[in-house]
C-alpha cells in the first residue's frame, strides 16, 4: 500500500524551518495539507454498538452552543481529577489507596470516555467539525494516555518494580503511539483495539514475569 503522506511532519523538527517559513511553524503546503484533512474510521469494538446508543441519548442533551473543544477539556479534568487523587493516597504507587478513591476514578473515567466519544458528534451536529478540532481532541488524548498509565502503577503498586513501569508505559503509550501511525500511514484511524487490551498484556506480564531485579 502506497505511504499516505500528508506532510505535516517535513521539517517539524528541523530549527531551519523557522526560518525558511518566516517563523511559521507550518508551511503553505502542510497548512493545506491540514486543511482538507478528512476524519476517516474503521473498525469496532465488541461494545461499540452498546456505548452507542448511550452516547448518543448523552449528545442528544447538549445544547447547540456548546463548543465539542469544551466538552473535550472538561472530560480531560475528569480524567486528571481522578489520576491526581490516587497520587495524593499513593505517591509512589506502592501504597494502598482507599476503596472511595477507586470509585471516584472509575467515575471520572468513565466520564471522560463518554465526552471523549461525543464531543466529534457534537461537532457534527453544530456543524463546527475540523480537522483542527480533531488535532486538538488527540493532543487532549495524550495527555489523558498519561493519567490511564499512572492509573495503572497505582493499581498494580508497580513503585518498587521500575522494569515493569517502564514496560507498561511502553505497552499502554506505545499502543496509542502506533494507533496514529497507522492513521497517518493508511488515512484511516483502526479502532479493533484500546487502552482495554493493552491494560490486559500488563496485567499478564505483571501476573506471570518478576521484574523486582531491574533496578
Amino acid at each position: 500500500m502506497a505511504r499516505r503522506s500528508s506532510g505535516l511532519h517535513n521539517g517539524f523538527l528541523d530549527s531551519s524551518c523557522y526560518m525558511q517559513n518566516n517563523g511559521k511553524i507550518l508551511n503553505e503546503q502542510q497548512l493545506k495539507n491540514l486543511e482538507n484533512h478528512k476524519y476517516s474510521s474503521s473498525g469496532t469494538t465488541i461494545l461499540d454498538k452498546y456505548f452507542q446508543i448511550w452516547w448518543n441519548l448523552v449528545v442528544s442533551f447538549c445544547p447547540s452552543w456548546l463548543a465539542p473543544n469544551t466538552i473535550t477539556v472538561v472530560g480531560l479534568l475528569f480524567n486528571i481529577a481522578g489520576t491526581m487523587t490516587l497520587l495524593y493516597y499513593c505517591p509512589t504507587a506502592t501504597e494502598t489507596a482507599p476503596r472511595w478513591c477507586w470509585l471516584f476514578n472509575a467515575v471520572c473515567l468513565f466520564v471522560y470516555q463518554t465526552l471523549d466519544a461525543i464531543d466529534g458528534k457534537q461537532a457534527r451536529k453544530t456543524g463546527n467539525s475540523s480537522p483542527l478540532g480533531e488535532l486538538f481532541d488527540h493532543g487532549c488524548d495524550s495527555i489523558s494516555m498519561v493519567m490511564v498509565t499512572m492509573n495503572l502503577f497505582v493499581m498494580y503498586q508497580t513503585g518498587s518494580e521500575p522494569g515493569m513501569m517502564v514496560l507498561a508505559s511502553l505497552i499502554n503509550n506505545g499502543g496509542f503511539y502506533l494507533a496514529h501511525w497507522a492513521t497517518y500511514t493508511t488515512g484511516e484511524c483502526l479502532n479493533f483495539f484500546g487502552a482495554d487490551w493493552n491494560s490486559n498484556i500488563i496485567v499478564f506480564f505483571k501476573e506471570n514475569f518478576n521484574f523486582h531485579h531491574l533496578t
